[in-house]
């Protein structure tokens, strides 16, 4: 029995992965040459140039850590100047994070919560647009949700740990603003696979013991991997922080970030996202505060109070708030329609002795997701839109550019 369990938990995330795979295929055709951000474009710069010999940070300037640009360089060996090679690594972190997504929430939470979770992201605007660009944000948190996976798994915990701090380093590595999923990290170090992942928080403190060596071991290995990748490359803190910081003091932009910032942001890019959370993930949490839902909301608060205060706060950086969003919304949407479960609208509403009150509320339920899914709909039209229109006249001159200046075959 637990082997065909195992099986039919690993087709629902090979089914979830293919979901995403044709979805993306159909509206965006990832494998052609086009700009999801000007940054895609510098991170293919630097990975051939460091593929050709030149170093990072003394030869190659860069403002990101070398994680990515290590992967796309090797890629790069194998593939030259292939754009459909190097979104192939986008893609396939993208994966990597529903994947881990759907099996952290569905651990914590049950099958329905998962792919709530997984379908609220993987059908998010920001999703939808950013998933396939070759940036340094989304590996990042794929990793950053692999170690999430990983931590709360079965096995041992300190080799889990060990484990999951070598994977947090890496996501450091690549984009350094997964620090803000640190927190969490360290509490599900702690506690994560010392009891039943739906106890209440108050059971898991309990074992409050036998949470010091995990988390040290979780650091440790996060702390030896992070220090030898900024000694093999040789990583310049002025070169990686210097524009960033810089960058905050500059007049222009003075109005890009702050508090009202990040939440117009999150409500553009994932709007049924906060509707979940709002609606039915934070009242989940404040009725029953689990391991599983105590973990997002700790990473959504550092979110909010770090990305809330940063300048300027650009569009690919709130994928970092969307991700625990969608774990709460998901595990909040479980919540409601679970008999028994509080917080019990489900119950409530069979119960209820006047009917006119039940049409009513689930008149409105399905009103609100019925725009929400209209609305993901035209989201998903306009990009199939925007990706298969004939090309502008500044693309055609570009390609006729390319035939003419590139030696056939390179």
């Amino acid at each position: 029995m637990a082997f065909l369990r195992r099986c039919a938990s690993a087709s629902h995330t090979v089914f979830a992965a293919a979901l995403y795979l044709g979805l993306i295929s159909v509206v965006t055709p990832w494998w052609s040459v086009y700009e999801v951000q000007a940054d895609e474009g510098f991170n293919l710069e630097k990975a051939a140039l460091l593929s050709a010999g030149f170093r990072l940070y003394s030869e190659i300037w860069s403002d990101q850590p070398p994680f990515l640009t290590l992967v796309l360089s090797l890629v790069h060996d194998l593939f030259p100047f292939s754009i459909a090679a190097a979104r192939a690594v986008a893609v396939a972190f993208s994966v990597l994070l529903l994947v881990c997504l759907y099996r952290v929430v569905r651990r914590f939470e049950g099958l329905g919560a998962a792919w709530a979770a997984t379908l609220l992201l993987m059908l998010s605007k920001f999703y939808l647009q950013f998933s396939t660009g070759i940036m340094v944000g989304l590996p990042a948190v794929a990793l950053t949700m692999l170690a999430f996976d990983i931590l709360t798994g079965t096995g041992h915990r300190q080799v889990r740990s060990i484990a999951a701090g070598v994977l947090v380093a890496l996501a450091l590595a690549t984009k350094l603003f997964v620090v803000i999923a640190i927190p969490a990290m360290v509490v599900a170090a702690a506690f994560a696979g010392g009891t039943s992942a739906s106890a209440p928080l108050r059971t898991v403190i309990y074992g409050w013991r036998s949470s010091f060596k995990p988390m040290l071991m979780f650091l440790l290995g996060a702390a030896i991997v992070a220090i030898a990748m900024g000694f093999a490359f040789d990583v310049d803190p002025q070169q990686l922080l210097g524009t960033h910081l810089s960058a905050r003091g500059q007049v222009s932009y003075e109005r890009q970030g702050g508090l009202w910032e990040f939440f117009r942001l999150a409500w553009k890019f994932g709007y049924a996202l906060v509707i979940a959370v709002v609606i039915f993930g934070f009242p989940a949490f404040i009725v029953r505060p689990t391991l599983g839902r105590v973990l997002p909301v700790l990473w959504i608060s550092c979110a909010v109070v770090i990305l809330g205060t940063h300048h300027p706060l650009w569009d690919h950086q709130i994928l970092v708030a969307l991700v625990p969003m969608a774990w709460l919304g998901g595990a909040g949407l479980k919540a409601l329609f679970t008999l028994g479960a509080r917080p019990r609208l489900g119950e409530w509403l069979l119960t209820h002795p006047d009917m006119r009150v039940v049409r009513s509320t689930w008149a409105l339920v399905a009103f609100g997701w019925s725009i929400i899914l209209v609305a993901t709909l035209v989201e998903l039209r306009i990009y199939f839109n925007e990706f298969h229109k004939p090309p502008a006249l500044m693309a055609q001159m570009a390609q006729l550019d390319l035939a003419l200046f590139v030696p056939e075959g390179s």
